[in-house]
């Protein structure tokens, strides 16, 4: 890949911002290398009124973001990266919250206390441990404290759930 000239670097330097609406936008100048970057973003989409390319504002989705904002060099609005800082500093609570629910416990594994500690650190998970291992405690011992919980299971399997598992590992959610 050449340097390009500076004018050519000028004109492909990027920008993520809010707009008037509340949305967020990449804009930066047309190159054809960069469309599979920009429609790659999360909830990417062409706005060809305000000749911008508009990505999801949901800050699950700052990482990657951010990420190739990094990697392209382009600028983000300050508002966007102080909600990222927001967002690290939950993460950081949630997954020591998570580490201390997975220590605080005698009655789990050390196996289990490492599945634990990883899905608190996930946005997304499946958690594919071996039938009889706890795979029920780990997910319950992962949701951090106060955050909405669903569970989905056979009718003949809820009242099990909330009488038994959930008072056993988590007694802090009612019911």
């Amino acid at each position: 890949m050449t340097n390009g000239t500076e004018s050519e670097r000028k004109e492909n330097m990027g920008e993520i911002k809010i707009l008037a609406d509340g949305g967020w936008a990449v804009e930066v100048g047309y190159d054809p290398k960069l469309l599979p970057v920009l429609r790659a973003l999360p909830g990417a989409k062409w706005d060809g009124a305000l000749k911008v390319r508009r990505i999801s504002n949901d800050p699950a989705n700052l990482p990657q973001i951010l990420e190739v904002a990094n990697v392209h060099g382009w600028t983000v609005d300050p508002k966007i990266l102080e909600l990222a800082a927001g967002v690290a500093i939950e993460q950081d609570k949630a997954s020591s919250e998570t580490d201390r629910l997975a220590d605080d416990d005698p009655r789990l594994f050390p196996f289990q206390r490492e599945g634990i500690k990883w899905l608190g650190r996930q946005d997304r998970a499946l958690l594919g441990d071996e039938m009889g291992t706890g795979k029920s405690v780990q997910s319950l011992k992962a949701v951090p404290p106060g955050a909405p919980l669903l569970i989905v299971c056979n009718a003949s399997m809820k009242l099990t759930w909330l009488n038994q598992e959930l008072a056993k590992w988590r007694p802090d959610f009612d019911g």
